[in-house]
C-alpha cells in the first residue's frame, strides 16, 4: 500500500466524519458541494473518511471517486440525493407493506413473535443494495487505498450478537488500538454489506449478516464517532452533523408546564416514540464527542503554553470544524409532508406520523426528493454562510488551523 501524500495546499491530513440520520444525510451532500466551491481545490481533500448509517454511504461514495475532481464528486453526490425516491431505499408498494404487517400480526397472535423465524423489521430495503451497487464502485475504494489516494476509510456498525460497535476499515495503519471492550476493529475491503449493516435502522430495516454475525445501524452504540478518523491518522477533523445547531432542549410545553390542566394529554404515537429513540441514536454521540475534543484541545493548549517541550509528544491538538443544520430538520419534514409521495404518506400515517405529529421520525425515513432537495439547499447555504471559517480551516499554516478548532 502506498503512503498518502498531501495534495494542493493541504498541509495536514483532514478527516471527514459523517454522522448518521437516514434521509437527513442529504444535508451532508449540500455541505460538501459548498465546500468544494469554497476551497476551489479539485484534488480529493479528505485522506481519512469515517461514517456510520447513511453517513457511511456518503463517505464510501467519495472514497470510490477519489481519482475524480472533488467538485465533480460533490455535484454527483448532490444529484443522487436530489433525485432520490423512497422506492430506491425500501419497498413502498402496498402489497409488500401489507405482507409485513400480516406477518407481524400472525407472529404475535400465534405467540411466535420472539422466535428466530419471527419478523424483526418493518421495511424491506432490498432496493438499497441496488442503489449502492449502481452508485459505488467498491473495488475502486480498495484501489484508491492501495494507491495512497485515500489513507483510510472506516464504517461502523453494531453487532446484535455482542452489542459491541464494530468498525470495518480499509487503510491504516491505526495509530493505536481502540482501547474499549465495546468497540472492535476489523480490517477488510469494504463491500455493500458493510453499508447495508451500518445503515440498518433498528426495527425498521432488517439486520445484515456479515461473516456469521448480524449487524444493525452503527449509531446505536458509537459514543465516540470521531475516534475511527483519529486512529486512522486524521490531524484535523471536519464533522457534519444533523442536529439543529441552535437546539436548546425541550420546550416548556413538552414538559407540561404550560399545558392546560383541564385537558388530559394524549399518549404518544409509535412514530413519536420512534422519533425520540432515533434522535438518541443519531444526534447525541457526535455533539458529545466534539465537545470532548474541544475540551482536550483547550487543556493541551494550556499545557503547551506552560511546557513548550511537551509539544513534541502525543497527545496532539486536533482542530475541529463542525457544521450543523441552522433549522430543525424534523419541522422541515412536517412542512413538506403533503408533498411526499402517496406510498410514503401511507406508510408514515400507518405508524402514527402525519403533518401534525411524529415529525422527527418522519424526517429519518423521508427518502423523498421533496425533502432531500430542501436538505441539500440548507446544507449548501449553511456552509456558504461559514465560508470564512471553512477557508481558514483548509488553509495551510497552524495559526489559522488553531483558530478553527
Amino acid at each position: 500500500m502506498q503512503p498518502f501524500k498531501p495534495v494542493g495546499n493541504i498541509a495536514q491530513k483532514i478527516g471527514l466524519v459523517l454522522s448518521g440520520g437516514g434521509a437527513r444525510a442529504a444535508y451532508h451532500a449540500g455541505v460538501l458541494k459548498a465546500i468544494s466551491e469554497i476551497i476551489k481545490q479539485d484534488d480529493h481533500p479528505f485522506p481519512v473518511i469515517a461514517g456510520f448509517s447513511a453517513g457511511a454511504f456518503n463517505g464510501a461514495f467519495l472514497a470510490a471517486r477519489a481519482t475524480n475532481g472533488f467538485r465533480q464528486n460533490a455535484t454527483e453526490l448532490w444529484n443522487v440525493w436530489k433525485n432520490l425516491k423512497p422506492e430506491a431505499v425500501f419497498r413502498t408498494d402496498t402489497l409488500k407493506l401489507a405482507g409485513i404487517g400480516v406477518r407481524w400480526l400472525l407472529s404475535l397472535t400465534l405467540g411466535r413473535g420472539g422466535g428466530r423465524r419471527g419478523p424483526n423489521f418493518l421495511l424491506q430495503n432490498e432496493p438499497l443494495r441496488s442503489l449502492l451497487e449502481g452508485q459505488i464502485d467498491f473495488r475502486a475504494i480498495h484501489r484508491n487505498v492501495e494507491a495512497g489516494r485515500i489513507q483510510g476509510i472506516a464504517l461502523s456498525a453494531t453487532s446484535y450478537d455482542t452489542g459491541a460497535t464494530v468498525t470495518f476499515y480499509d487503510g491504516g495503519p491505526f495509530r493505536e488500538p481502540i482501547s474499549s471492550k465495546s468497540h472492535f476493529l476489523v480490517k477488510t475491503p469494504l463491500e455493500p454489506e458493510h453499508i447495508m449493516a451500518s445503515s440498518a435502522i433498528p426495527i425498521f430495516f432488517p439486520p445484515v449478516e456479515i461473516d456469521g454475525e448480524y449487524y444493525g445501524d452503527g449509531g446505536i452504540r458509537l459514543p465516540t464517532p470521531l475516534s475511527p478518523a483519529l486512529h486512522l491518522g486524521a490531524e484535523r477533523i471536519l464533522s457534519i452533523g444533523i442536529r439543529h445547531s441552535l437546539w436548546k432542549g425541550p420546550s416548556a410545553v413538552n414538559h407540561g408546564r404550560t399545558r392546560s390542566r383541564r385537558r388530559k394529554p394524549l399518549p404518544p404515537t409509535l412514530a413519536e416514540i420512534a422519533g425520540v429513540l432515533l434522535n438518541a441514536i443519531f444526534m447525541e454521540a457526535l455533539d458529545v464527542d466534539v465537545e470532548r475534543l474541544k475540551r482536550i484541545n483547550q487543556v493541551l493548549r494550556l499545557l503547551y503554553k506552560a511546557h513548550p517541550a511537551a509539544r513534541i509528544n502525543e497527545p496532539r491538538i486536533v482542530p475541529n470544524l463542525t457544521i450543523q443544520p441552522s433549522i430543525d430538520l424534523g419541522k422541515l419534514a412536517f412542512q413538506l409532508y403533503r408533498k411526499f409521495s402517496m406510498p410514503l404518506q401511507y406508510f408514515l400515517r400507518g405508524i402514527g406520523a402525519s403533518n401534525e405529529k411524529g415529525w422527527d421520525f418522519m424526517s429519518y425515513l423521508s427518502f423523498d426528493n421533496a425533502y432531500t432537495s430542501r436538505l441539500l439547499e440548507l446544507g449548501y447555504n449553511d456552509a456558504m454562510s461559514r465560508r470564512s471559517e471553512i477557508r481558514e480551516f483548509f488553509a495551510e499554516g497552524t495559526g489559522s488551523i488553531h483558530r478553527a478548532a
